[in-house]
């Protein structure tokens, strides 16, 4: 059957749209491979000449030792330090350390890419009478992780509590080395 005028015009019409949408397809394809390019070579890894950054750097801190004095009432300790709110025990693997000159020291890994660590420790002391006095003090270390290495004291305070049950503070009686406790590290 011969096609209609009207038939003829609708496939004329449908080739102009599919050479149209040829066109366009194949501006799309060369702009894509344009852009594909492009992104490939600034994805390349630098050259063996840029410089990579060193890993963050791994600090400890260290407790040295704890100090009193050759009359302290105190035989055995135990350290809690607190660095950025993680809490470390000293000694690690005893529930007691004996106080003399010759206590072990112990290193404890501190959490890396810190710009600034805020130190603070408890003691718990044990007395020649087997009782057990709470020690501390408010006071916080800030250490900028620029001014390491650093070596430092701290001084302790015993805790007590008043007739209601609050818990405070109290310094020694005396400032003689004798009647305190102090501990002493290093944060590197």
């Amino acid at each position: 059957m011969p096609p209609r005028a009207s038939d003829e015009r609708t496939t004329r019409i449908k080739a102009w749209q599919a050479i149209i949408v040829t066109l366009i397809t194949a501006l799309a394809g060369i702009v894509g491979a344009v852009i594909s390019t492009i992104a490939h070579k600034n994805s390349e890894p630098p050259s063996s000449s840029a410089t990579p950054a060193p890993p963050p750097t791994q600090h400890y801190l260290t407790i040295t030792s704890v100090e009193s004095g050759s009359d302290s009432p105190y035989v055995g300790v135990r350290i809690v330090a607190e660095v950025n709110g993680q809490p470390y025990s000293y000694p690690s693997r005893m529930v007691w350390n004996s106080l003399d000159p010759n206590m072990p020291s112990e290193a404890f890994p501190l959490p890396v890419g810190q710009k600034e660590y805020s130190i603070r420790f408890e003691a718990f002391a044990r007395r020649r009478d087997d009782k057990t006095d709470h020690l501390m003090n408010q006071e916080q270390h800030r250490i900028p992780v620029d001014a390491l290495p650093v070596s430092r004291y701290y001084r302790f305070f015993r805790v007590e509590s008043d007739a209601g049950g609050r818990e405070f503070t109290r310094s020694p009686p005396s400032p003689r080395l004798s009647e305190q406790l102090q501990v002493k590290y290093d944060v590197r």
